[in-house]
């Protein structure tokens, strides 16, 4: 048993399970089946990379394919792909090459498709290594003297290279590290690293194709696999031109490398204006979860009415009015519960809501929250700060709440404040696409939900700047 399933002693042992940067790996035990709150796509992910989800077999093979699974940050999406690829890993299925770019030796501080490539050479490499598969030699040559030739003027300029290992496998990851040493000397280093790989890309390609053709077949005659699948995370963190030159411009290339793919991509450069849905086969949306329908913030004040669990089962109760959020929607209030109390169990809040039955604290956090996974930790960190004792209360929520406000405002200009209000202010529709919303959809000012309509985040309503705004923008009708 990990420290994750053993019950926490005390108040510091919860916050040290709130770890909101790291996504959960495949059995953790604060995982919550999120589908009752939203659409997952998961199915429609396995039927695209061909994948009978009856039976769990491979039923169509695909020579080159490339799905999107994308989102905001914080949403579940890298825990939802370890738990993906957990699954899809087997005889029947595929070898899943997972690799997580943050956890990968990258050059430079920035993320761009030659270091992507680069990391994932390394990383079918080695795993191929561990499988104990030869299958370097013969099939890696053409790719090994790719990296050999482009590199020459990086060695000229860094002298000469250390004495290489005569292993296939050693001496080609021994090349591609001293690629990325080459980048993290420096923006000469790292230019030439990127135009070589720019100017030579068809021959990378073909290099890279022909290696993963005979490990493709070397592994199904074994019957280790039908196929390979690449799974990459962290593709999403590719900001700015980087993430549109990745997932534009530079998606024709990445065409040319056979495989079947799923890329994690952020919420904002798969949207509208920029069009780049049609240069991969099949795009996954893991939105927040949908907490309430949309609902116009400056229109009359609703009674907030969630019930407990054992009133929704007995289908009456009290009902409690919260200082945020519309008319809520129960079953993705009872997902986020769960989330909380397997971190923080119920004898941590206080009242305790399985003892009263009193559940007001814990929707407090998931009204803030906005469904968004990540924010609802952040926020349950931030109550932890400002705990007294050993147990979270009202006045720590509230302070809570009060913070992560105040993160969003250190973020937010005037015009922001504006935009934000007339989104909300409108219907489902009113998804004006731009720079400004790409901006704030990037940072979570505004959240996307199933359905494509807009919603400002919950604790920005608490702003001064947003109420203002929002008393200047027309009521609609």
């Amino acid at each position: 048993m990990n420290a994750n399933e053993m019950p926490p002693r005390d108040l510091w042992e919860v916050a040290r399970r709130l770890r909101h940067d790291e996504p959960l790996d495949a059995g953790d035990a604060r995982w919550v089946d999120t589908s009752p709150a939203r659409v997952l796509g998961h199915e429609r992910l396995l039927r695209s990379l061909g994948v009978d989800a009856r039976t769990w077999t491979l039923r169509m093979d695909r020579a080159r394919h490339c799905s999107l699974f994308s989102g905001h940050r914080g949403t579940g999406k890298s825990t939802e792909l370890r738990r993906i690829a957990a699954q899809l890993h087997g005889p029947d299925l595929f070898h899943v090459v997972f690799l997580d770019l943050l956890r990968e030796p990258m050059g430079g501080g920035r993320l761009q498709t030659p270091d992507v490539c680069l990391a994932l050479c390394r990383r079918l490499a080695v795993e191929l290594e561990q499988e104990g598969l030869e299958l370097l030699g013969d099939g890696i040559r053409p790719l090994e003297a790719w990296l050999r030739t482009a590199l020459q003027p990086g060695r000229e300029r860094n002298g000469a290279p250390a004495k290489e290992p005569k292993a296939d496998a050693e001496r080609f990851v021994h090349a591609i590290e001293r690629w990325v040493t080459l980048a993290r000397s420096g923006a000469d280093g790292l230019g030439a690293v990127h135009g070589a790989f720019r100017s030579g890309f068809d021959s990378f390609a073909d290099g890279f194709n022909q290696w993963v053709a005979m490990a493709r077949g070397r592994l199904k005659e074994e019957g280790r696999s039908r196929d390979l699948l690449f799974v990459l995370d962290g593709t999403d963190r590719i900001d700015g031109e980087d993430g549109r030159a990745f997932f534009g411009g530079d998606a024709h290339p990445l065409r040319r490398l056979d495989g079947v793919f799923v890329h994690c991509a952020p919420v904002q450069p798969i949207r509208p204006p920029g069009g780049l849905q049609p240069l991969f086969d099949h795009v996954v949306r893991l939105a927040p979860l949908t907490i309430h329908e949309k609902f116009d913030p400056g229109g009359p004040s609703l009674p907030v009415r969630v019930p407990s669990p054992a009133e929704a089962s007995k289908r009456n109760g009290t009902r409690h009015r919260y200082e945020l959020g519309p008319v809520p929607i129960p079953a993705a209030y009872d997902v986020m519960r769960q989330m909380i109390l397997l971190r923080a169990p119920a004898r941590f809040f206080d009242p305790d809501p399985v003892e009263t039955g009193d559940w007001s604290l814990l929707d407090r956090l998931v009204a803030a929250s906005g469904g968004h996974p990540r924010d609802l930790m952040r926020l349950l960190d931030h109550a932890f700060g400002h705990a007294t004792g050993d147990r979270f209360d009202s006045e720590a929520v509230t302070e809570a709440i009060r913070a992560m406000a105040a993160d969003y405002r250190r973020i937010l200009e005037p015009d922001d404040y504006r935009l934000l209000a007339e989104i909300d202010r409108g219907g489902t529709g009113c998804t004006p696409h731009g720079e400004a919303t790409s901006r704030l959809l990037a940072n979570l000012a505004l959240l996307e939900y199933d359905g494509d309509w807009w919603q400002s985040h919950p604790v920005i309503r608490t702003l001064p700047g947003y109420r203002a705004a929002l008393e200047k923008v027309p009521a609609p009708g």
